[in-house]
């Protein structure tokens, strides 16, 4: 049996080496012919591939403030925001000039670009470029521009002129007279309703009482009056002001951009408010509904070891004198696992500082017992 193995054995081998033998030999890979040197490709500049993408962003010009126009293409190295700047500043200079009339703004072509004057100054030039951006031809975009900047110097005559300035006198001196009438109102009414409100305090009020218990003492409800009717004047004495202050500032082209400033500074913070309000009223749902049934476990809870404290439930091998601390702890538990299922729906609870603080206060709590004296 083995010489059988060792025979069979001897003849695979010798197939395996006559068949490598019979393969043909693999041909060398020819040798790479010498590449001729690659042709130097001009890199673009940045604003180039920004511009071939079409990804400018619209730069408006600004003329006191407000919108004219935007410009949204790179032209000759320029960005839009750029263009836009110096476009502006070239406005605003004809605008020095108190004379300056709308049809003054004028319209010419040249070979590559429309031009926009005023004055015998070049406020910009309209390219193919820009057009393609807006989908019209240069000429059109071009007097479009040119009538946005001619409304622009006819809001600003009419701003200047000696009729607007002398209707805003007039309305500013006449808003001015009805906050000072309107704040010694105030002085004449309040200072005799303060003691009309003390004197309710020996006729109609009276001290609230519950059986012979007194909850709120008399003299105690008319302070509180008072300073209602106080914090009242004064809060509606500020928005008085306030809105006399806004009224005036906008009635004048010199301090409109103030009173514009002053509006936003107190609606931006209102609106982010209002949609934080808006944005919080799923949650607020939920630590309602948490609120609700926490509530009501810590109120079956102390029923429970309230039964079981007077003897009417029976717990084998729980005496009855253990049902008030039983009780404080297992609503310890109850109120430390309703805490931590609403922690992130309270508002805040993602904050930096909210996490920070939550630290702090893990980190201050004894963590470890202390270490025990050995004897």
């Amino acid at each position: 049996m083995r010489w059988r193995k060792t025979v069979i054995i001897a003849l695979l081998l010798g197939l395996v080496s006559t068949a490598a033998s019979a393969a043909p030999p693999k041909e060398a890979p020819p040798d790479p012919a010498p590449s001729a040197p690659a042709a130097k490709v001009p890199s673009k500049p940045a604003h180039a591939d920004v511009q071939a993408a079409g990804k400018n962003p619209p730069a408006p010009v600004l003329v006191e403030g407000k919108t004219v126009f935007s410009i949204r293409e790179t032209i000759l190295s320029a960005t839009p925001e750029e263009r836009a700047k110096e476009i502006s500043k070239r406005i605003e200079g004809l605008l020095k000039y108190r004379t300056l009339r709308p049809d003054a703004i004028k319209v010419s072509e040249e070979a590559m670009a429309a031009i926009i004057t005023g004055e015998g100054t070049v406020l910009l030039r309209v390219f193919d470029q820009d057009a393609a951006a807006e989908g019209v031809t240069r000429q059109v975009l071009a007097a479009r521009f040119a009538e946005s900047i001619r409304a622009a110097i006819e809001a600003h005559n009419v701003a200047f002129s000696f009729r607007s300035l002398l209707l805003g006198a007039i309305y500013a001196v006449v808003a001015t007279a009805v906050l000072l009438v309107v704040l010694f109102g105030y002085r004449y009414l309040f200072s005799r309703l303060y003691p009309r409100l003390r004197a309710l305090r020996e006729t109609r009020i009276q001290s609230v009482r519950i059986q012979s218990f007194e909850i709120l003492h008399a003299d105690r409800i008319v302070w509180l009056l008072v300073t209602l009717a106080r914090w009242f004047r004064i809060l509606t004495t500020a928005l008085l002001v306030y809105i006399w202050m806004l009224f005036v500032l906008s009635l004048f082209p010199w301090t409109r951009g103030i009173a514009e400033a002053i509006i936003g500074y107190i609606l931006d913070p209102l609106r982010g408010f209002a949609s934080a309000v808006v944005a919080f009223l799923p949650d607020l749902f939920f630590l309602i509904v948490i609120a609700f049934i926490t509530r009501y476990a810590v109120k079956i809870t102390r029923f429970f070891f309230d039964e079981v404290e007077k003897g009417r439930v029976v717990l084998p091998g729980f005496f009855a004198d253990w049902a008030v601390p039983t009780y404080k702890i297992v609503r310890f538990f109850i109120l430390a696992f309703a805490l931590t299922v609403a922690f992130p729906f309270i508002p805040g609870s993602k904050s930096e500082a909210f996490k920070g603080v939550s630290i702090f206060l893990g980190s201050c709590s004894p963590s470890d017992p202390p270490p025990r004296s050995r004897t």
